[in-house]
C-alpha cells in the first residue's frame, strides 16, 4: 500500500512539476506603446489579444502593453532589447535606425524593420473656428501648444518653425502640455490659441471638441509641405477628409507620417513569422480596433518609403528591401 501511495504522490509530483514547467514556458512579449488613453496603446492591446488567442502563438508566448511616453522611447526599448515589439513612428524610426537626431547618444540601430505599417498620423493644427487663425503665419503671437520635448509632434513643430523662420519670440507663449484632456480643455477656454498633434483621424476625443467648442483645422499651403517633404524623406503628403468630425470641416491639406509596427532582427524568427500570419487572419479585428485603422492591411506588400521592412516582412512578403 505505501508503494502504492509513494507511486501515486511520485506520479502526481511530475504531473505538477510538469503543469508548473509548461506555465513557466511561455515567453513574454512586451510591446511598447503610449500613454494608456492613446491609439498606440488601442492597437498594442488588441495585438496582444491577437497573439494569446492565435492557436499557434498562444501556446508559447504570453503578450503585455508597456506604456511609454511614445515612438522615442518605445525604439529606444527595442534598441536596448527591453521590448520586442513597438509602435513608433517613421520619422522616428529613420532617425533611430540612422543614430541622428535624438538618438545620435545611442548610435545607429540599423537591425530595427517594419513588420507592419498601421495607419498615418497626419500634422494638424487645431484652433477656434472665430479666431481669425487661418493659416501657419496667422500664428504669430498667439498662444501655442506645441507638444512635451522628444515627442512626434514637436520635432515636426520644431521643423515647420524653421523652414518658416518662425523661432519662439514670435509667438505670445509657448507650451508644452501632455495630457490630451487637459491640452483641449484649454484650446476650449481660450487659455491658448491653438494646438498642434500629430495623431491618427479621426481622434476620437476631437469630435465633441469640434462639436462642443466650435474648433477647426488649420491647412499649411503646398510649398511649405513641398519643403517638408524634401527633408523629411518618410513623411508623405495628405488631406484630412471633409466631415470626419462634423458637416462643415472641409478637406484640409498637410503632411503625415506613418506609425509602423516595429522590431529588430533579434526577434524569434518562428513568433515574428507566426505573429504576421496571425495579424492576416485578425485583419478585420485590427481595422475594427479604432477608426484611424479603418485602412490597415496585413495582407499587401507594405510600402515603407526609405525605411527597411524586418527580415521576417521580406520572407514573408517575398519581398526583400535593404536599408542604404
Amino acid at each position: 500500500m505505501r508503494l502504492g501511495k509513494r507511486l501515486c504522490t511520485s506520479i502526481l509530483s511530475l504531473i505538477c512539476l510538469s503543469m508548473a514547467s509548461t506555465a513557466v514556458a511561455k515567453q513574454m512579449i512586451y510591446i511598447g506603446a503610449g500613454n494608456d488613453d492613446c491609439i498606440y496603446s488601442t492597437v498594442a492591446y488588441s495585438i496582444c489579444d491577437i497573439i494569446e488567442e492565435d492557436e499557434v502563438l498562444q501556446k508559447d508566448y504570453a503578450c503585455t502593453v508597456v506604456h511609454t511616453s511614445g515612438s522615442m522611447a518605445n525604439l529606444q526599448g527595442l534598441a536596448t532589447r527591453r521590448l520586442d515589439l513597438a509602435i513608433a513612428q517613421s520619422d522616428m524610426l529613420l532617425h533611430a535606425i540612422k543614430g541622428t537626431s535624438h538618438f545620435t547618444h545611442m548610435g545607429a540601430s540599423p537591425d530595427l524593420g517594419v513588420l507592419l505599417p498601421l495607419y498615418p498620423e497626419p500634422f494638424s493644427i487645431l484652433v477656434k473656428k472665430d479666431s481669425n487663425i487661418n493659416s501657419l503665419q496667422d500664428l504669430r503671437n498667439k498662444h501655442i501648444n506645441i507638444g512635451k520635448p522628444y515627442d512626434d509632434q514637436r520635432a515636426s513643430t520644431e521643423l515647420i518653425m524653421r523652414l518658416t523662420g518662425l523661432s519662439r519670440s514670435d509667438f505670445a507663449s509657448l507650451r508644452e502640455d501632455i495630457n490630451n484632456k487637459a491640452l483641449f480643455q484649454k484650446l476650449c477656454s481660450g487659455k491658448i490659441d491653438a494646438a498642434i498633434t500629430m495623431s491618427g483621424h479621426p481622434v476620437v476625443n476631437y469630435k465633441p471638441l469640434m462639436e462642443n467648442c466650435d474648433i477647426k483645422l488649420v491647412p499649411l499651403d503646398n510649398a511649405l509641405i513641398k519643403k517638408v517633404l524634401s527633408l523629411e524623406t518618410i513623411m508623405f503628403p495628405t488631406q484630412v477628409g471633409a466631415g470626419i468630425y462634423s458637416s462643415e470641416q472641409e478637406h484640409t491639406q498637410t503632411f503625415s507620417a506613418m506609425s509602423y509596427l516595429v522590431a529588430s532582427d533579434n526577434l524569434d524568427s518562428h513568433f515574428s513569422h507566426q505573429l504576421l500570419v496571425a495579424l492576416s487572419k485578425k485583419e478585420k479585428t485590427l481595422r475594427s480596433s479604432h477608426p484611424a485603422m479603418r485602412n490597415f492591411s496585413a495582407a499587401q506588400t507594405p510600402y515603407t518609403k526609405n525605411l527597411p521592412l524586418h527580415m521576417a516582412a521580406q520572407i514573408y512578403f517575398g519581398t526583400p528591401y535593404y536599408y542604404d
